[in-house]
């Protein structure tokens, strides 16, 4: 099954985008529209980091099994640390603002 981005995050006041894949209803947050892309027609529509075939969900993976951005890097050069950093710094924010705190620059 493809990786997404929940669609319930959208309801937190975070701006997004729906994208349509065949059914499945997916949001990429307006924050990281410049930075994720998905399409039905490339890696079966995951969530990936745009410009390349990386799915998002390699980063999470990366991180969960006690990797480091650097590993990540390392392991997918197409993606820019900009863009990995990005991408965490929301997830980051998602949770700060879920719990009331200050949210990263």
């Amino acid at each position: 099954m493809a990786p997404v981005f929940s669609d319930s995050r959208s309801t937190t006041g975070v701006e997004s985008d729906n994208v349509n894949l065949g059914g499945a209803k997916m949001t990429i947050p307006l924050q990281l529209q410049g930075i994720l892309d998905a399409n039905p027609k490339i890696i079966s529509g995951a969530v990936r980091f745009k410009g390349t075939r990386v799915p998002v969900q390699a980063l999470f993976d990366t991180i969960e099994d006690g990797n480091g951005l650097a590993e990540f890097l390392e392991g997918y050069p197409d993606v820019t640390r900009e863009q990995a950093e990005a991408v965490i710094r929301w997830e980051q924010n998602y949770a700060r603002r879920t719990f009331g705190l200050e949210l990263s620059a």
